[in-house]
């Protein structure tokens, strides 16, 4: 009788390790499915805990005042937004992470403008925003793509790309074939930069379209998407102010790891 119930403790106690085991697979396989549909780069989460329903909380402080986070824009709920307004003047930013990227342009005979792969180096790829400026002012504002960065946690500086520079990075890494020409030519037409040819934003009206910078290093935890933008003084014996957007943005390696392969539709 001893012997017959140390044989079913010893049954029962492999069955629950298999248990055991089984579920930590299937939650190890569920993580792995989540955090591969997860952006590499997010806002910060809140200070305070939301309803299951709040998607929109302020994240403003003494560094980065008027701030607010939506998780699930209206208009594009996929790309979580953050928005900052300074002296009448409102700028957003959204990441847009590679797979989306191909998803909406690597379409029949056209590659996507910001295409990488996975073997090149990481100052060959390209972490993308898509950012929208709104000048409320009575007077023009002035912006350049050159002059906008990312900062990380670790004072690393990545610089923006304007058409030129992301035309030689593809160039350079993917060669001249008519995928790439196609890709590069609706660049034209998405880029921020082609918004404002010049740089200027005249009283009143609204730029938006895509903001490409080096990609960022995948030890950073942090960064901040900087957009300085000129403003126009008041008065002709006025000068000219420049004000930063610093945009605060985390960063989880494991999840830029985990991301889909290249997509083609």
């Amino acid at each position: 009788e001893v012997k017959k119930v140390y044989k079913l403790k010893f049954k029962i106690s492999n069955l629950l390790l298999l248990c055991i085991f089984s579920l930590s697979v299937y939650f190890i396989a569920c993580q792995a499915m989540s955090i591969k549909n997860m952006p590499p780069i997010f806002p910060p989460s809140s200070s305070e805990e939301l309803m299951p329903d709040v998607t929109v909380y302020n994240i403003s402080s003494e560094d980065h005042p008027n701030i607010s986070v939506d998780m699930k824009p209206e208009d594009d709920p996929k790309h979580a937004k953050i928005t900052i307004q300074q002296e009448d003047v409102i700028v957003t930013a959204q990441y847009w992470r590679r797979y989306d990227l191909d998803f909406q342009y690597n379409r029949g005979g056209m590659t996507s403008p910001f295409h990488y792969e996975d073997a090149w180096h990481q100052s060959e790829k390209a972490d993308v925003f898509w950012v929208t400026i709104t000048n409320n002012r009575k007077q023009s504002i002035h912006f350049k793509v050159n002059k906008c960065s990312i900062i990380d946690n670790r004072e690393d500086e990545y610089i923006g790309l304007s058409y030129e520079d992301n035309e030689k990075r593809l160039l350079y890494k993917a060669g001249r074939t008519k995928d790439i020409d196609n890709g590069l030519k609706k660049s034209k037409e998405i880029l921020l930069e082609m918004s404002a040819p010049t740089g200027e934003i005249p009283a009143g009206q609204k730029i938006e379209g895509y903001l490409p910078f080096y990609q960022i290093k995948r030890a950073a935890t942090s960064l901040e998407v900087i957009i300085p933008i000129e403003l126009e003084p008041d008065t002709e014996l006025g000068r000219f102010k420049t004000v930063e957007f610093k945009f605060p943005f985390e960063h989880d390696p494991a999840i830029r790891v985990a991301q889909p392969a290249v997509v083609r539709r």
